[in-house]
């Protein structure tokens, strides 16, 4: 008795990087960015079971909770990344929406030049 229906779903992304080098060899980028992420999760169509008792009042409820889909998202997102000559580079980006914040960084270690 329960029916779910999920919305197919298109991501669009946009962003833009500047980079440049130094006469050293050091690199430095700059990153912006824009997506959306659709509401394409699972949710609730149809319950039809038994709602006349608490028990079933209750498992319609839970099922509605778990499975209610969401709302479309904008993500802003930004970043850079240092690189020197040696072949280390250091990166960080973030993505803030109403979904929630997220930061996370990186070390990357290239063999040879690395630029």
């Amino acid at each position: 008795g329960l029916e779910f229906a999920v919305d197919d779903a298109t991501v669009l992304h946009a962003g833009v990087q500047y980079k440049f080098k130094t006469q050293s060899g050091w690199a430095l980028a700059f990153r912006g960015g824009w997506f959306n992420a659709p509401d394409n999760r699972i949710r609730l169509e149809t319950f039809t079971g038994n709602t006349t008792t608490a028990t079933g009042q209750q498992v319609k409820e839970l099922y509605e909770d778990v499975f209610r889909g969401a709302e479309d998202d904008n993500h802003i997102t930004g970043g850079f990344s240092l690189a020197t000559p040696a072949g280390l580079e250091f990166q960080v980006a973030a993505d803030t929406s109403d979904a929630g914040d997220e930061i996370v960084g990186s070390f990357i270690f290239r063999f040879g030049s690395g630029l």
